[in-house]
């Protein structure tokens, strides 16, 4: 514990629906109230993409507003045509989130160390904002 704040994990399935109650009775409302998801090397098969989205989709969507700091580093190539069926590019990750109202910026763009040409980028995730909310919040 930080001062006021506190800091926990989960360890979930994309595929499986998100448990009700990750860590017992007690600490469920502390995991659905995070004010920050922290996520690094979740993602990087082309058919994680839909189920981790989603997965993302229902915890930004429940509880207090929050965002997901997700770090990708990006396995795909146009030139090994073996590489780009099996890997996800960040152009895919990211237009999956866009497509289910979530708003990508990145925040860090850093050479990869492990993949000579490769990227590791660092996004902030958020929800997209709605004409209403945003004239609500002024």
């Amino acid at each position: 514990r930080v001062g006021r704040g506190s800091a926990t994990h989960a360890t979930l399935d994309w595929f499986d629906p998100i448990p009700e109650t990750p860590f017992g009775d007690e600490h469920n409302e502390k995991f659905f109230d995070a004010e920050v998801i922290l996520a690094a090397e979740c993602v990087w098969l082309r058919d994680l993409v839909p189920a981790f989205v989603e997965t993302n989709r229902a915890l930004l969507s429940r509880g207090v507003e929050k965002e997901l700091i997700l770090s990708f580093r990006d396995r795909s190539s146009t030139d090994d045509a073996a590489s780009g069926k099996a890997f996800a590019g960040y152009r895919e990750v990211v237009r999956a989130f866009e497509d289910a109202g979530h708003v990508c910026e990145v925040l860090q763009r850093t050479a990869s160390i492990e993949d000579a040409g490769k990227e590791i980028i660092i996004y902030r995730v958020t929800r997209r904002r709605n004409n209403v909310e945003e004239s609500n919040r002024r």
